[in-house]
């Protein structure tokens, strides 16, 4: 049985390697990090590791939970939030030593191409929802995003996403969610998504 609640500060590290290990092989990751698997999750765990705790500052990060043990995360901006915002410089120092300059360099245009596609109309933002992966196809992501459109339905809040992932596109449209823009970003195709309320 999954159980829902915010992340911890203390799980801040967990959370972050979980979110690198789901999302260490997709298409944008292996561009923008085109090295080993390894170098990709340490890359990717280091930006998260900075990201979440602005996240839970000005957004929220949802843990899911089975048997105690993390099994998903998303992120999430409420409506007029545009980003997390910019890391300490201690963390901005650490996240640079640790992917260099390209990577970070990469990420950087990707997170700025994206935010200049944000939607003017207010919305809330599905930053990122990754599920561990050996805790994927198991209804852990199903549950965690139905869990998280449920409060934003009862807001009647416009949402919005972004995936590099067709087979994604699918499993979005499931829940509402349309095809409203494609984008290409470092020649990947980005998929901008938006869902109206549904009634709550």
């Amino acid at each position: 049985m999954l159980e829902f609640s915010l992340l911890r500060a203390d799980e801040t590290r967990t959370g972050a390697e979980l979110l690198a290990r789901a999302f260490c092989e997709n298409a944008m990751n292996r561009v923008v990090s085109p090295g080993s698997t390894r170098s990709r999750e340490r890359s990717n765990a280091a930006g998260m590791r900075a990201v979440l705790p602005l996240a839970r500052v000005r957004g929220e990060v949802l843990a899911a939970r089975a048997g105690g043990a993390l099994a998903g995360v998303l992120v999430a901006l409420p409506p007029g939030v545009v980003s997390v915002g910019r890391p300490t410089l201690v963390d901005a120092l650490r996240v640079f030593f640790v992917q260099g300059p390209a990577v970070a360099g990469r990420w950087s245009a990707v997170a700025e191409a994206l935010q200049l596609h944000r939607p003017l109309a207010p919305h809330a933002y599905l930053a990122t929802l990754g599920v561990a992966p050996e805790r994927q196809r198991a209804g852990v992501g199903r549950a965690l995003l139905g869990h998280w459109l449920a409060r934003v339905d009862a807001q009647r809040q416009r949402a919005y996403l972004e995936t590099d992932s067709s087979q994604n596109v699918t499993w979005y449209e499931r829940f509402g969610f349309a095809v409203r823009a494609e984008l290409e970003v470092l020649g990947v195709t980005v998929h901008l998504m938006e869902r109206s309320p549904r009634n709550a």
